[in-house]
């Protein structure tokens, strides 16, 4: 019987910041674009300082939002 030999494909995964046409985040992908951690984005979510859209238990965020309120604090700071 003859030997079949398979090969592993390793994938790499993709970066959340390395699409730079995407409009929406997940509350991860917005943590890592940020540089904050996943409870502060769900602070501000919660604070209503960052606009987020439900979809089922999920938020989907969009970069300008997050983007404005990044701007905001650095001027503030």
């Amino acid at each position: 019987m003859p030997v079949i030999r398979r090969s592993l494909i390793i994938v790499p995964k993709s970066d959340p910041g390395s699409d730079l046409n995407k409009r929406g985040y997940n509350v991860r992908e917005a943590a890592v674009y940020c540089g904050v951690s996943v409870w502060q984005i769900r602070q501000w979510i919660h604070s209503r300082e960052l606009k987020a859209a439900a979809i089922g238990n999920k938020h989907i965020l969009d970069k300008a939002s997050f983007d404005r309120l990044l701007d905001e604090l650095f001027k503030a700071a």
